[in-house]
């Protein structure tokens, strides 16, 4: 065992550097021979880590156990874990700690806390470890492996990236781990990723931080995704997606053409490209990017929106990583910086199962995926988190799974039920997407129209008195209905509101109101309210939570009431008792909350709809279709939710795929390549060459038999 103490960490959380032990550089390197770049600005524990690890890697046996006994350690440099020696996969080397209490920091723009590059074998285990990169650079984190079939396990790891796997990961696993980031308001949201890259196996992994994504990934095969607990992301699950970053940047703006610039990219790092190129991403014509200083893309439906955003408008020396590029936007920003990039590629055999999620954005993003299943979904929003935590405007729920490309793939006993409203519906399929063969099967979505039997709607207020199917009532809903003027908002929950302007009202006739400086005029709608404790009341005459008009203004202090607008003066009579509040009905003021009957300001007034109206309250749709019927090709509903899309039954449903929209073949929008082993249902099968296809045949289309088939890798082979 290489315990590090005894390489002379000093754990304090002091972060002591080498000058305070040493006065020359030499003395140092004396002590730590096998740690190459080291200065004596280098923090004590940083070397004493390095040299442990490195010390572990130059046994005879390559391995060993690196341990951390309880203490705070601050590194100031990434600390690189690989054995440096070329090959596939790990070595018996373990770096273990005893749990939280073994914790390691630092503030590493651009780096992380452990590293290991790619072609380079690693330990085989991390575990009982607390590790923190405050820095909050969007290229930032706090474990970068590739190479590896890693298990990490009771990991707690802070960084704007707290686990990045690019590139070369063999069924790694990660256990029982979290991620968190810090804080960082300049680039819109306050992180970026949680896990990124190639998928290990992940089970019971937790993050509630608010970031781009809790757990993103793409080119993965064959791995499992279960039992986890992502919280306050824009999107919880995010499969398909490549990412990278460029580090050591510098922007100027291009004299030559107004109201662009040159960007020039230094180093660069990434979870890989879908050319296969490591761990650089790509840098090319329309890429998306974000960074300090740059104008970020508008929250779209899509997370690849790009909307008001920076993008890569030109290739000048750059030949997809490092170079110069010009981009759109007038910038000068000199200080190296990193840029972060988004691009897609195949997720095939991705199992996801058993997730508890409250995602702002999307619960499940799919973007070029195979062959993969989601199952046990549920889902929620956080009304705290989402209107706060990502731009001035924060996020509303655009659809709980958003299927943008999808291929052979199921979803099943998922529910979207949880979130309150969605722009899109629980499920979208993407009106460009090319979705191929995809059961959704035992889903329940929220309803697309709920009938509510009300009270009535007089001036700018609305009362249910009744309902009919349960719909829940909230700030931004439409109501349509007899009588009821097209597109009516309900604008507040009068029943929630915090009323803080108290009144006295007289016993007399006619009773009179006293509110210091009222400012009310003649008319003017108005509601009183009485705090409502046991026994507590408004005078005989007046009602809580009914609307009353300014019959008239007796000084800047008092004024009467009437029950309609120029109406009758009210008398007061009887016992009070309480505090009476006064509602001036001027508008919304941000309130919120879900109910089924009850007092509701709506938008616009001027309404007078008899009690005993249906009102038809539009909240999102359950499910939402897209209209291309090539894009909806072998959609499968079974045993959904009664309400289902347009034109769709309870039960099992199919819309329909033909050969031709089979990968590759003629006439194909499905952006899907042949792979030995794709199967597939069809409705217009028939035998190669004419005919009916019997098992085992090749096949082509243009017939009427309902066949599966499979490509072998040279033609379309029916096997049921």
């Amino acid at each position: 065992m290489f315990n590090v103490k005894d390489f002379g960490a000093e754990a304090s959380g002091s972060g002591l550097l080498l000058s305070s032990r040493y006065g020359t550089l030499a003395a140092a390197v004396a002590d730590y021979p096998l740690v190459t770049g080291l200065a004596l600005t280098d923090t004590i524990d940083y070397a004493a880590i390095q040299s442990a690890i490195n010390t572990m890697w130059a046994t005879p046996l390559r391995g060993g156990t690196v341990f951390l006994p309880s203490g705070a350690y601050v590194v100031n440099k990434g600390i690189d874990i690989g054995s440096h020696q070329i090959g596939s996969g790990n070595t018996t080397g373990r770096i273990v700690g005893v749990g939280r209490t073994s914790f390691i920091s630092g503030n590493l723009p651009n780096d992380f806390i452990f590293y290991q590059n790619n072609h380079i074998n690693g330990p085989e285990e991390i575990s009982n470890l607390a590790i923190s990169n405050t820095s909050t650079w969007i290229g930032s984190g706090g474990i970068r492996i590739s190479n590896s079939t890693a298990v990490l396990d009771n990991l707690r790891v802070s960084g704007m990236i707290a686990y990045l796997f690019p590139w070369n990961i063999y069924n790694a696993s990660l256990n029982n781990c979290t991620g968190s980031c810090p804080s960082d308001t300049t680039t819109g949201y306050n992180g970026t990723l949680g896990f990124a890259g190639f998928t290990p196996n992940i089970k019971g992994w937790r993050s509630t931080s608010p970031m781009l994504a809790g757990i993103q990934v793409a080119g993965s095969n064959s791995s499992h995704i279960d039992g986890c607990g992502i919280e306050n992301c824009v999107t919880a699950i995010l499969l398909g997606a490549y990412t990278g970053w460029a580090s050591h940047c510098t922007v100027v703006p291009d004299g030559a053409n107004p109201g662009f610039s040159i960007l020039t990219v230094g180093g660069t790092m990434g979870s890989g490209d879908a050319t296969g190129a490591g761990e650089n991403p790509e840098f090319n014509y329309g890429m998306t990017l974000f960074g300090r200083g740059l104008a970020l893309p508008a929250w779209g439906s899509d997370p690849y929106d790009t909307t008001g955003g920076t993008t890569i408008t030109l290739n000048l020396t750059g030949s997809g990583s490092q170079g110069t590029y010009q981009i759109n936007g007038n910038y000068n920003i000199t200080t190296p910086f990193p840029i972060w990039t988004l691009s897609s590629g195949l997720c095939a055999g991705i199992t996801v199962s058993s997730i508890q999620s409250e995602a702002c954005f999307h619960t499940i993003y799919l973007n070029s995926v195979s062959g993969c299943h989601i199952s046990g979904v549920g889902c929620g929003s956080n009304p705290v988190e989402c209107p706060t935590k990502f731009g001035p405007t924060g996020l509303t729920p655009r659809a709980v799974f958003y299927l943008k490309t999808a291929s052979a793939t199921t979803l099943s006993a998922c529910s979207s039920g949880g979130v309150a409203a969605t722009t899109l519906g629980g499920i979208y399929i993407a009106p460009t997407a090319n979705t191929q063969s995809v059961t959704i099967e035992n889903c329940i979505g929220r309803k697309g129209e709920d009938n509510i039997t009300t009270g009535s709607i007089t001036g700018a207020v609305m009362t249910t008195t009744a309902w009919a199917s349960g719909a829940s009532l909230g700030v931004g809903m439409t109501v349509t209905g007899t009588g009821v003027a097209a597109n009516t908002v309900i604008t507040g929950s009068l029943a929630t509101e915090p009323l803080t302007e108290t009144v006295t009202i007289t016993i007399a006739s006619p009773g009179v109101v006293t509110r210091t400086a009222h400012g009310l005029a003649a008319n003017t709608p108005i509601m009183l309210y009485n705090s409502g404790n046991s026994g507590e009341h408004l005078p005989t005459g007046l009602a809580s939570r009914t609307l009353y008009y300014v019959k008239t203004v007796v000084d800047a202090n008092n004024f009467t009431l009437s029950a309609t607008s120029g109406g009758t003066v009210i008398n007061t009579s009887g016992t009070q008792s309480g505090t009476h509040y006064l509602d001036r009905l001027n508008g919304s003021t941000g309130l919120s909350g879900y109910n089924t009957t009850g007092t509701w300001r709506v938008s616009p007034g001027g309404q007078s709809v008899a009690a005993g109206t249906t009102l038809t309250v539009r909240t999102a749709p359950d499910w939402v279709m897209p209209t291309a019927t090539e894009s909806k090709t072998a959609l499968k509903f079974v045993n959904c939710s009664s309400i289902n899309p347009a034109g769709v039954t309870t039960g099992l449903n199919n819309f329909n795929m033909t050969f031709t929209s089979l990968p590759e073949e003629a006439g194909s929008k499905s952006g899907f390549s042949r792979q030995e082993g794709q199967e597939y249902n069809i409705v217009d099968g028939a035998k190669l060459g004419g005919g009916t296809a019997a098992i085992g045949d090749a096949t082509q289309g243009g017939g009427t038999q309902h066949i599966k088939v499979w490509w072998n890798g040279t033609n379309w082979i029916r096997f049921g």
